[in-house]
């Protein structure tokens, strides 16, 4: 593999892995997240979630999901990223003891409090775009050599 052809690597228990167009992919276990790039499985991460998955996440698999949270605090690129879109989430929350506006505060509150941004994707094949555009600027970014700076203005003078 060159630094050319990222790879994305799917994590082993996800049910229903999203199909990629322009990246090869494997499955692999991953620490946090779902969806990460071969030899960046630590620095780049993506938390995938349906709806449902989202409503059990932040009702009765709340402690869970707050410490998967935690953890994805620590990569130098976390998403959260949603399947579906927040009109939705009444359709499903109807024989639950909960409200759409309960779980968007909650979301805000978690992207507050772990820094981890929240994106909604109405679609399936518009969410694997999206991670493959991240993956893209990542990865171009994580193999991009270090460029030589011009001297701040003014600092030619000190140094005499």
């Amino acid at each position: 593999m060159t630094p050319e052809t990222p790879l994305i690597i799917i994590d082993n228990r996800e049910q229903t892995p999203l199909t990629f167009q322009h990246f090869s992919s494997r499955r692999g276990t991953l620490q946090s997240g779902d969806y990460s790039l071969d030899r960046f499985e630590t620095r780049f991460t993506v938390e995938r979630k349906s709806i449902v998955d989202l409503i059990g996440s932040l009702t009765a698999g709340r402690d869970r999901f707050e410490r998967e949270c935690h953890r994805l605090r620590g990569y130098d690129f976390a998403r959260l990223l949603i399947v579906g879109h927040p009109d939705e989430l009444p359709f499903h929350l109807s024989r639950r003891k909960t409200t759409s506006k309960a779980i968007l505060g909650s979301l805000g509150t978690f992207e507050v409090r772990y820094r981890l941004p929240i994106v909604w994707e109405p679609s399936e094949a518009r969410a694997a775009a999206l991670i493959e555009k991240w993956a893209w600027y990542f990865y171009r970014e994580a193999w991009r050599p270090f460029k030589i700076l011009p001297a701040p203005f003014g600092a030619a003078e000190i140094t005499q």
